[in-house]
This record gives structure tokens, C-alpha cells and sequence, in this order.
């Protein structure tokens, strides 16, 4: 056992001399503005209508880009959607973004994100990045044009809910992803426009953009492939992978336990819970952070992932049980407001998502460096201060 522990630490010596030297790379880069990204400046990252849709209906239509109709081509020969390669005549296509289609009924109405349509065929696709599915949306659309091939692209290629579907079969639905299909799109579009410099490294931009969205900026070490994959190294490598996660939870437990003293410490009158199954099962639950204050008779700040994997982390405001509906409380709408945390909206939340990457995605080495090191308390700690703060004279 003692041979195997040394071997273990051997090896990952090793791959933490290869991790600081890309991490001195990287310090270049930052220092360089290769890291700059005009979205992430602008706040439009998890915007569907401001960045995602907007964006890439600007590539699909014929316009300023200089690429003519070749992204287009190139988003239509995707192996997901399994067009047939004359579905559209290019030279036709209109690209409709927030389409009205009629005020909502229950199988009728709404908007549609994306609509192309030569004047034959149609392609539909709902964008889907944090937003909640509404009722019967895909079945509305599908009632609006019965013939139109329609596309559920979301973050990781996620089927549409039942809700959204309506009396619609799952099989009418094709589901694409930005993680994969999108980004691989993008990949092709930036050799398209290999002459045209300004949008190949807008696109470039862009990309980095969804692969902080879906925790995907690590590029592929091939230094720390090739180690691993050597005969010596693979059971090594199995050991670790076998006990990551069991180490990942303790690291959790530790850092709940560690924020609960120091949010007793450092904001008054303010005590915090978190609701999860077990501390063995961080990665599968979606753990909530509830922080209550004694003249916050209505509502909690609270804080959850919205996805399993500790991914798409949400910050705002949530009703107590007794509510009815957090939006007819114009008090808590108002500090919302004033906070930012009224980006979405149900009739239990108000709520955002944080801006930084390692915060919105605690599913990488980095966040859990943050739990490690108290930088990720000290996030929660202001943060909850803050709204403490900014609380006075409101009726919560």
C-alpha cells in the first residue's frame, strides 16, 4: 500500500509540473489580451436574446460578415439535423429572429426564437440557454408550421420537457447542443472565414464564450495524455479517477461546514442551511444555499445549481412557503431589481447567474482550488453582506 501511495504521488508530481507550466503560458496570455473576450466585458454571456440567438442569426444570414451564404452551408451539412442536402435553396433563405406568431393560447402563439425559411421549407429552433420551458412552447410552434423541421438546441443537448412539448412526440423534436454541435459549427465557420480576420476572431470570441458556459475551456493536454496512458501510469491513473469524486465531497462537506462559521461570524443576524441528500453525494444533488435573516419575513437570498454535476449556479431571491407569488411583492421586486438578480423570473424565484465562469461551474479544478482556499467563502460572505446591506428599509 505504502508503494502504491508513493507511486500515486510520483505521478501526480509529475502532472502538476506540466499544469505549472501551461499555467505560466497562461499568465502570458492574460498579460498579452489574448483573454480578452468582448462578451464577457459587454455581460452577454448567458444572454439568449442579447448574444446567442442574436449572434447566430447574424452568421446565418448573407449579410456583413463577407462569407456570403457559406456559413449558412455549413450550419445545413450539421449530421445532427439530418437535412437532405436540397432542403433549402440558399439563395432564399430568410433568417426571423424573435418571430410573433400570435398571442399565446394553449397550442397556439408566442414568439420563435430562430425561424429560416426559403419560402418551401422551414427550420425552427428554440433556444434554450438558462431559461425555463414554457407550456406546450414547442407544440405551438410545431401547430404554427406543421412541416418545419423542428430544433431544441440547448447547452448540452438536452431533451425538451414534457411541458414543452405538450401532446408533441419527442421524436418530432431534434435536439442539438452548444458544447458540441454548435461549437464544431463555429470551428468550421472560422476556417471559412480564414481571409476575413475580423469575424474569424469574433467567432473565435464567441467560441471561448460557450465553452465557459458549458465548462469546456480546458484545452486537451496532450503532455498529460501521453504520461498517463503509459503501461506504468494506467493503474495509477484508475486509482485516481476510482477515488476523485469520494475526495471532491469531502472538499464539499469541508467547505459547507467552513461557510456556515464564517457567515455566522461575519453577517450578522443572518444564519445559513444548505438542503442536500448526503455529503456523498454532492455531484449528483443539486444542492441549495439558504440564507435567512430575521426581518426578511417573505422571502430567503438563496443560492442552487440548476443542474446536477454542480453546474449553473443561481443567486436571488426566493418565496418562502406562505407566498403565493414572489412577483407580487414590490419590495422584493424592486431590490431585485437594484441587485440584478431579476434576470429570470417564476412565481418562487428571482434570480441570476454570476458572471465568472468558476463561479457559475463548480465542476473543474479551479472552483474547487476556490473551496480549497477560502476565496469561494469570501465570494459568499460579500456577496450575502451585500444584500444585507442593501436590504435596509425594504420590506422582505
Amino acid at each position: 500500500m505504502a508503494d502504491e501511495l508513493t507511486y500515486l504521488q510520483g505521478l501526480l508530481t509529475q502532472i502538476r509540473g506540466i499544469n505549472d507550466r501551461y499555467a505560466e503560458v497562461n499568465k502570458v496570455y492574460e498579460s498579452s489580451g489574448i483573454r480578452y473576450n468582448i462578451f464577457d466585458v459587454l455581460g452577454l454571456t448567458s444572454s439568449e436574446v442579447g448574444l446567442h440567438s442574436t449572434f447566430i442569426a447574424s452568421l446565418l444570414r448573407p449579410g456583413k460578415h463577407g462569407a456570403g451564404t457559406k456559413f449558412l452551408e455549413a450550419f445545413l451539412r450539421m449530421s445532427k439535423l439530418d437535412l437532405p442536402s436540397d432542403f433549402f435553396n440558399v439563395s432564399k433563405v430568410q433568417v426571423e429572429q424573435e418571430k410573433y406568431i400570435g398571442p399565446t393560447t394553449e397550442k397556439e402563439g408566442g414568439r420563435i426564437d430562430l425561424i429560416l425559411s426559403d419560402g418551401k421549407n422551414s427550420l425552427i429552433i428554440e433556444n434554450k440557454i438558462y431559461a425555463d420551458d414554457q407550456t406546450n412552447q414547442l407544440l405551438r410552434y410545431h401547430n404554427y408550421r406543421p412541416t418545419a423541421k423542428l430544433v431544441y438546441l440547448s447547452l448540452y443537448g438536452d431533451k425538451p420537457s414534457k411541458k414543452s412539448l405538450g401532446t408533441l412526440q419527442e421524436e418530432c423534436i431534434t435536439c442539438i447542443s452548444y458544447k458540441i454541435d454548435i461549437v464544431q459549427w463555429l470551428e468550421e465557420c472560422v476556417q471559412i472565414s480564414a481571409n476575413l480576420p475580423y469575424i474569424r476572431e469574433t467567432i473565435n470570441q464567441y467560441i471561448k464564450t460557450i465553452q465557459q458556459l458549458t465548462n469546456t475551456s480546458m484545452a486537451t493536454n496532450t503532455e498529460v495524455i501521453g504520461l498517463l496512458k503509459e503501461q506504468n501510469n494506467l493503474a495509477a491513473a484508475f486509482a485516481i479517477r476510482d477515488n476523485l469524486d469520494h475526495a471532491l465531497n469531502e472538499i464539499m462537506k469541508t467547505f459547507i461546514e467552513d461557510l456556515k462559521r464564517d457567515i455566522e461570524q461575519s453577517c450578522p443576524n443572518i444564519t445559513c442551511t444548505v438542503d442536500h441528500t448526503s455529503n456523498d453525494t454532492w455531484f449528483v444533488d443539486r444542492p441549495r444555499f439558504l440564507f435567512k435573516h430575521s426581518d426578511w419575513k417573505n422571502v430567503y437570498f438563496a443560492m442552487e445549481f440548476e443542474h446536477s454535476g454542480l453546474r449553473d449556479f443561481t443567486t436571488g431571491f426566493l418565496k418562502k412557503t406562505e407566498v403565493k407569488d414572489i412577483r407580487q411583492l414590490k419590495d422584493v421586486k424592486e431590490l431585485a431589481h437594484q441587485l440584478g438578480y431579476d434576470k429570470k423570473s417564476t412565481g418562487s424565484w428571482y434570480w441570476s447567474y454570476p458572471s465568472s465562469p468558476e463561479i457559475l461551474n463548480w465542476n473543474n479544478a479551479k472552483s474547487m482550488e476556490m473551496l480549497r482556499d477560502g476565496s469561494m467563502i469570501k465570494w459568499f460572505v460579500e456577496t450575502v453582506n451585500n444584500v444585507k446591506t442593501c436590504s435596509k428599509g425594504f420590506d422582505l
